[in-house]
């Protein structure tokens, strides 16, 4: 009896000590690590967990798969939790692998935080902000990102940020809204080809519209679900997404293997196009 008693917090903590890993573990190709073949070129793909591909469909993966044979590498710069504030600080690493061509999605995390204080607060603290952000000053962030991106690769995207959640009524999606534009406006006045995720999977919210759940303990029990649903009974993005009621996501947040599909073909669009001009 003692046996098991002892045995079964144990298992639990190694269940819960593989998913953290299996979530957490940097993406492989990084930038700061990887160099074009020779006689070939890079795509650098940057961004928060979206683009990391740990959590919901990988589209930098299979976009890795499809170009590899043109003698181009995919970089992967995503890391999960990331805001813009984090991106400047990393990006002179990132251009290290010397890209031609760059993809920006990131703003997910900073409109999370600016729709609540405790998250503003984890945030804060977890990606050692210089104080406690809003969406204003995540877009002076952006505004003063671009300019260096810009002036480094010839060629970048920049993307709008998927819906959170599947209800279009929640009041989170006036935040994603205003931060969208923001992006759009910064295409406009750099040159950047403007990569619209939101619209392209929105068609892909589920009848269900189940919202996005804003509070950090809500928002890490679904996390913690869905990855044991992936990593532990290997069921697809796309089966869990269809349990927990979303369509365009896995949990709110994350891409189903739909939505993940349709950023691929939105950047492959865009390195096809910019490789025939």
């Amino acid at each position: 009896m003692l046996y098991a008693l002892t045995a079964i917090p144990l298992a639990l903590l190694a269940v819960m000590l593989y998913l953290g890993w299996r979530i957490g573990r940097r993406p492989s190709h990084r930038p700061d690590t990887e160099r074009a073949p020779e006689g070939g070129s890079v795509l650098l793909c940057l961004g928060d967990s979206i683009t990391h591909g740990a959590l919901g469909g990988n589209w930098v993966a299979s976009l890795r798969a499809r170009l590899a044979g043109e003698g181009r590498l995919v970089a992967n710069g995503g890391i999960n939790g990331q805001q813009v504030w984090n991106i400047a600080q990393r990006l002179d690493p990132a251009l290290e692998c010397q890209p031609d061509m760059a993809v920006l999605l990131i703003g997910t995390n900073d409109v999370m935080a600016a729709q609540r204080p405790d998250r503003a607060a984890l945030y804060a603290k977890q990606n050692r902000l210089p104080r406690m952000p809003d969406l204003d000053w995540s877009i002076a962030q952006l505004a003063a990102l671009i300019p260096r991106l810009t002036a480094a690769v010839p060629r970048v995207a920049l993307c709008t940020i998927p819906p959170l959640g599947d209800d279009d009524e929640h009041e989170i999606t006036a935040l994603v809204a205003r931060y969208n534009e923001a992006v759009r406006e910064q295409a406009a006045r750099h040159g950047c080809v403007l990569m619209d995720v939101h619209g392209a999977v929105l068609p892909l919210l589920g009848p269900a519209r189940r919202p996005y759940a804003g509070a950090p303990r809500d928002m890490f029990s679904l996390i913690g679900r869905t990855a044991a649903a992936h990593y532990l009974l290997g069921r697809s993005w796309d089966a869990i997404a269809r349990s927990m009621g979303f369509g365009a996501t896995v949990d709110g947040i994350h891409l189903s293997d739909r939505a993940a599909a349709r950023v691929h073909d939105l950047v492959a669009d865009f390195v096809q196009k910019a490789e025939t001009t």
